[in-house]
Order: structure tokens, then sequence, then C-alpha cells
């Protein structure tokens, strides 16, 4: 009998082989969510590859289109999300643009001072980090640097050790902060490789 994991994720790397990284991250993202619930640790950690590599790809189309400070409804591109907009606006941005299958990547900013901005996450835990303020109009780099101190920040909230289940739903739940942070991928993946022993039940 045919695997489902094995025909979801040849799906996957098809969409991915033709470059339809939309399409490869949902099905990437079944293939996890059947995994976690099989406790399929191995195969778990191997489908992470391809999501990441997805999700590098849309941020990088999304980098290319450039940078767009609150404006909602770009085709494509990175939208930095500030005050006075509330979280509301970044989490609604963010949700339009994955429903209407855009490359479109959103940073939330939550407090703004002369030198240093706050940027915090519109999904997911709640996590938040200084950064310096960028220039105007705010640069790609910038953007790439404050995404990589969210994601950074929301690996340090993680408690559980490895080898515990609880690791694994802890990083999941950070992903969803800055869902193409290369390292966090990576530390989801070190985290499912060493689910071995008893402790394999995830609540």
């Amino acid at each position: 009998m045919p695997d489902p994991l094995d025909s979801t994720m040849e799906a996957a790397s098809e969409a991915l082989a033709r470059m339809d990284y939309l399409s490869c991250e949902t099905l990437c993202l079944d293939a996890l969510a059947s995994a976690r619930a099989s406790r399929r640790w191995a195969y778990y950690a191997r489908i992470l590859m391809p999501l990441q590599e997805c999700r590098r790809q849309r941020r990088m189309i999304a980098c290319d289109a450039g940078v767009f400070r609150d404006q909602t409804d770009v085709a494509e591109g990175v939208v930095v999300i500030t005050p006075p907009h509330g979280i509301e606006t970044a989490a609604g941005t963010d949700r339009a643009a994955r429903e209407s299958r855009k490359h479109v990547e959103v940073l939330f900013v939550s407090e703004i001072t002369d030198d240093r901005w706050t940027v915090c996450s519109h999904r997911g835990p709640r996590v938040e980090v200084g950064t310096e303020s960028p220039s105007d109009p705010i640069a790609v780099s910038w953007f790439l640097r404050a995404s990589e101190a969210l994601g950074d920040a929301a690996i340090a909230r993680v408690e559980a050790p490895l080898g515990d289940a609880a690791r694994v739903v802890e990083l999941e739940r950070m992903l969803d902060v800055v869902t193409d942070h290369e390292k966090l991928h990576q530390r989801l993946g070190d985290a499912a490789r060493a689910m071995t022993g008893p402790r394999t039940s995830v609540g």
C-alpha cells in the first residue's frame, strides 16, 4: 500500500522543481503534521529541508520586489507595518497575502523611537526585539537583519531540552513567528532527530 507521506512529499518535490514554492510549502506543512501525528521523527526532519528551501525562495522573491511601508495590498514584496497601525493590520495583511497566494513577507514594528525600532511577532507566541532604525526608504538589508534578530529571539525562548517532545512543539510554535528563519528550521530538525526513547508523545 502506498505511503501517503511519500505521495505528499513526491508532490512537494515536483512543486519545488517547477518553482511553485507556495504549493510546495503547503504540501510540506501537511506532511509535517502527518509525520508528527504518527511520530515518524526521522521523516519529520527530512520534510524540513524542502520546507526551508521553498520558504527561502519565497523570501527571495519578496525581497526582490522591494520593501513597502504600511502598504497592505502589494502583489509581491516585503511589507513593514508600523505605528499607528497595530498587530491586527500586520496579521490581516499576512493572512490575506497567503490566502491569495502572493510572495509577500510581513514584518510588524510595534514601537518607534529616533534610533530604535521594536520588531514584534504578529502571529505565534509574542516575541519582540529591538533593532536599529532603518534608512528612509527602508532597505531590504534592514528587513533581513530585523527578521533574523526576531527569529533568534524566538529560539532563545525555547526551554524544553533535546529529546523532549515539548521542544518540537515549542519550536514549531516559534517557527510561526518567522516562517523563513533558517536556524529555526535547523533547530526543529535537531529536535526531531533527538526524539528517541519512551518520551515521544506530543500534546
